[in-house]
């Protein structure tokens, strides 16, 4: 009997901990963004030129940007979310960040989807401050 209870909290325990959908795992493009510089001012990506993918998978994320035809930044690191907040946790950037900060984004309210005249399935991740990304992968 006592077997028995510890399986079923097992599995309980089991399917509470992935009872959340990950919609972050795969490929995204940026699509626009913004960042505050070292004066205060806000600098939109677009007047920057700036193209960046990023690559959810599992437990860990990675980045490059380019400004133009000239590389921008990069990083990697591991990553976490609940139901309310998305975490990134670098480990190497190439923009100096300090070990252990995190960075911590609220998760929008909506992911909105629609087919691309490329014949693709689009997802927008939008937050409220920050970058924009698009998610496509093939319909």
């Amino acid at each position: 009997m006592n077997k028995v209870i510890l399986i079923i909290i097992t599995l309980v325990f089991t399917f509470s901990v992935n009872a959340i959908e990950n919609k972050f795992d795969g490929s995204w493009e940026l699509i626009s963004g913004e960042y505050q510089n070292n004066k205060g001012a806000i600098i939109q990506y677009e007047d920057l030129k700036i193209d960046s993918i990023k690559v959810i998978s599992g437990t860990h994320f990675s980045f490059v940007s380019m400004s133009g035809d000239k590389f921008w930044s990069s990083g990697a690191g591991s990553y976490r979310f609940t139901e309310k907040k998305y975490i990134e946790s670098p480990i190497y950037t190439s923009y100096g960040a300090t070990l252990g900060k995190e960075y911590v984004l609220p998760i929008p309210l909506k992911i909105t989807f629609g087919i691309t005249l490329a014949g693709m399935k689009a997802s927008v991740w939008s937050m409220k401050f920050g970058v924009n990304y698009q998610k496509c992968s093939l319909v």
